[in-house]
């Protein structure tokens, strides 16, 4: 029986050899020619592209990415007889490349002047693009410029017709005759602070404090950075400031959202017009990842808080005074925001995983006997087997527990908190 089956392991692992090698084969040459054909943008389609944005681009065949960069003269004005060169980084710029999952990703930023931020951003999420930054980009105090980040999924057209927007938005404020500069006009601050705290926390459903007569509401966000809890004294905080009076009132905060709720933020905030001074990170290693956008806006102290009462997740409600308990923290951190198709998938695959390794423990079981190994040592060489994948994943546990604590900062400033 043993010789039997020792002459036909041979000729049966041969074959499987060869059909694993052709396997390969066949997968390397699918996996290429797929990913070939989803890196090119096509002839037409950029001619497509050139036409609706107005500008010529640049074909970047290596990352399979068009480009198209359109420089903003104003941005480059130093002095009346003196400008800088467009190629320092002052420009719009879009890039356009085939998707997997859509037909096209498109990544730009828009290059603006002052007063044209909150127009543009309104315009290009109404058009449906996604804003993901706005940052100050002034390179002398002269003029001053910033950089309003965009991406977008979708027809290529699409996407080209919605950055096209932004662009057109920009073009009705430059020929507006009655701009006469491009700064937006500074706040009128009044000279005394006396704000009623009354009427904002019934307004906000919070309970504000009061300094040197400026009205102050902060809520605490819970996140884990660097695998620790923290909270609103750490710098995850919604905050609104007030001052003035109740009638002529300057008011400016920020709000923080992940990156799944900055959308409807902007789009609420925009709808009450308040101006949107920046959208940046404050920490890395944070979960969820956390985005902040500062505003501000003039009014009534009544009208600006209730500005602030946004729908959903953003509404400073009675049910966020309170400070919650941890581990209604640590529910709020991720799951209830994870996609109900990444669960499936992870369930699906874990599944899969686990029928594949039952599977093959009672094939196994089989072939080994018919090769003509005794009960003793086929269980013999199972328990060898599960003792070594508990040994190794042992081990494999330690080094890599070892490498985190390793890469892992313990001195972490953190300044969002001073600001609040």
């Amino acid at each position: 029986m043993r010789n039997k089956a020792s002459l036909l392991i041979p000729s049966v692992s041969n074959k499987s050899a060869k059909t694993m090698r052709n396997l390969l084969s066949a997968s390397l040459l699918a996996a290429i020619f797929v990913s070939s054909s989803i890196a090119e943008v096509p002839e037409q389609t950029r001619s497509a592209l050139d036409r609706i944005i107005g500008g010529k681009g640049t074909y970047i065949a290596d990352e399979g990415v068009y480009k198209v960069v359109l420089p903003r003269p104003e941005a480059t004005v130093v002095l009346d007889y003196q400008t800088l060169s467009p190629n320092i980084g002052l420009n719009s710029w879009a890039g356009f490349t085939s998707a997997v999952h859509h037909e096209a990703l498109l990544t730009g930023q828009f290059l603006l002047l002052e007063d044209e931020v909150d127009p543009v951003l309104t315009t290009v999420l109404n058009a449906g693009l996604q804003v993901t930054g706005l940052a100050d980009s002034s390179l002398f105090g002269e003029i001053r410029v910033k950089a309003l980040d965009v991406t977008g999924i979708g027809r290529y057209q699409d996407l080209a017709s919605e950055f096209r927007k932004g662009l057109d938005e920009i073009g009705h404020i430059c020929a507006n005759a009655s701009r006469k500069s491009a700064k937006v006009a500074p706040p009128d601050v009044p000279f005394e602070n006396s704000i009623d705290p009354g009427p904002p926390n019934t307004i906000l459903s919070m309970r504000g404090g009061i300094s040197d007569g400026v009205y102050k509401a902060t809520i605490g966000r819970h996140a884990l950075l660097y695998g620790e809890p923290v909270w609103r004294e750490m710098g995850i905080s919604t905050w609104i400031a007030v001052a003035g009076t109740d009638n002529h009132a300057l008011a400016q905060g920020e709000f923080v959202a992940t990156s799944g709720e900055l959308q409807d933020l902007l789009k609420a905030l925009r709808s009450k017009d308040f101006k949107i001074v920046s959208i940046r990170n404050h920490l890395t290693g944070e979960h969820p990842e956390l985005l902040f956008v500062r505003f501000w806006q003039q009014g009534r102290s009544v009208e600006l808080a209730r500005g602030c009462v946004m729908r959903s997740t953003f509404k400073l409600g009675r049910s966020q005074t309170a400070a919650p308990s941890m581990s209604s923290d640590l529910q709020n951190v991720s799951p209830q925001r994870t996609s109900n198709l990444d669960l499936r998938l992870l369930f699906l695959t874990r599944f899969t995983r686990l029928f594949a390794y039952g599977a093959l423990s009672v094939v196994l079981v089989f072939y080994l006997a018919s090769i003509g190994l005794s009960e003793s040592r086929i269980g013999l060489l199972l328990t060898l087997t599960l003792f070594g994948d508990t040994l190794i994943s042992l081990i494999l546990k330690r080094r890599v527990a070892r490498m985190a604590r390793s890469l892992t900062p313990f001195n972490v400033s953190g300044g969002g908190a001073s600001s609040n």
